[in-house]
């Protein structure tokens, strides 16, 4: 039973051997909501600083990882443009605003022998 004199759901509790911390009274479910509400806090700090650093990045152009798209190189940590695969990126541009379809351009790449950077 809680406080309220309510059964708690999963009649479950929580007692450490090596601490004073037991959560079937109220003291220690009052701990267990503090740790819980800064761990949620930390959670939040570090997703706050990740977009920041993804945002300053990205204002400085800076190339954050993964595959560069077809048409673009790695060089340092930015990305430029490679002029021969930036032609074909164009041609399959234009090919999907004839064709109008991701699978008919699929289908057209795949004819021609179009393939994505490897």
């Amino acid at each position: 039973m809680n406080a309220d004199g309510k059964q708690d759901a999963k009649q479950v509790s929580f007692v450490s051997i090596t601490q004073t911390f037991n959560t079937t009274n109220s003291m220690g479910r009052l701990t267990l909501n503090v740790l819980l509400s800064f761990a949620q806090f930390e959670r939040e700090v570090i997703a706050e600083r990740n977009r920041d650093k993804f945002k300053v990045s990205k204002e400085k152009v800076m190339w954050m990882g993964g595959h560069p798209s077809l048409g673009s190189d790695i060089k340092g940590r930015s990305l430029t443009i490679n002029k021969e695969e930036a032609s074909q990126a164009n041609h399959i541009f234009e090919w999907y605003l004839v064709l109008g379809s991701v699978l008919k351009l699929k289908q057209e790449l795949k004819r021609q022998q179009i393939h994505s950077k490897k």
